[in-house]
């Protein structure tokens, strides 16, 4: 990320690039990476989609018939989800180093580094998400917060893999401190257009798969924002180390 696009801190705020700078970063990469996203994110989907098309009423109904058709259907489901399970840990390793390079990298580098912790990435992932839906169901202000406090744990476990996830949760609600700002604005896109994209899924099968592409657009931006807030930390630390000599 280019320093010139951040800018300096009011009210204590670190306020990083527009929204609408990362969304461009992010599309550029989309295309530059059209075999890592077809493999990763594409494939799975896809299997998905073709899955529920061919299931139809078996996904709802239970003690009838399976015909063949729903059979596959559900076969092609279970290979979709597996397949997705397996791809977590590399497509997030995938995003974040994308991101923070400016370019792709391979596939392979992909797999063979995403995989070793996919087990404590997906626990991590889960786990806040699991406290920012407590706390939007609780009362949306602590969702609100948690949200800003757990939203990149994955990616700290990525760049902290040897800490445990305690500490991880921990240096996630300290490290995005002051960033509210750029966070919630980032959600703020991203939420309500993956919700209208999904309910264009809705449509037909043509509608569904556009969704699903258009969807990669926004790919990359948490990664972008999350690497933001990691170098402007950073900067911010060696400002402050500075002027205290």
């Amino acid at each position: 990320m280019n320093s010139k696009q951040l800018t300096p801190p009011i009210n204590n705020q670190r306020l990083l690039a527009p929204v609408g700078s990362l969304f461009g970063i992010s599309f550029k990469l989309a295309l530059k990476s059209i075999e890592q996203i077809t493999i990763l994110f594409f494939i799975p989907t896809l299997l998905l989609i073709l899955g529920q098309l061919y299931a139809g009423k078996a996904l709802t109904s239970f003690g009838q018939v399976i015909h063949l058709h729903q059979a596959i259907g559900l076969g092609l489901i279970a290979v979709a989800l597996i397949g997705a399970l397996i791809n977590y840990g590399p497509s997030l390793y995938f995003r974040s180093r994308t991101s923070l390079q400016g370019k792709p990298v391979s596939i392979i580098e992909c797999y063979r580094i995403g995989i070793k912790t996919m087990i404590k990435l997906i626990l991590a992932s889960l786990l806040s998400l699991l406290v920012i839906i407590i706390g939007f169901v609780l009362l949306i202000v602590p969702g609100v917060l948690l949200l800003r406090r757990f939203i990149f744990v994955p990616y700290y476990v990525l760049d902290n893999p040897k800490l445990s996830l305690m500490k991880v949760f921990k240096l996630a609600a300290s490290g995005t401190k002051n960033y509210e700002v750029s966070i919630y604005s980032l959600y703020g896109l991203i939420l309500p257009v993956s919700f209208i994209l999904k309910l264009f899924q809705e449509i037909n099968i043509i509608c569904s798969i556009a969704a699903v592409i258009l969807s990669y657009t926004m790919l990359f931006m948490p990664a972008l924002r999350y690497a933001e807030i990691i170098k402007d930390s950073k900067v911010s630390s060696v400002d402050g180390k500075q002027k205290t000599d």
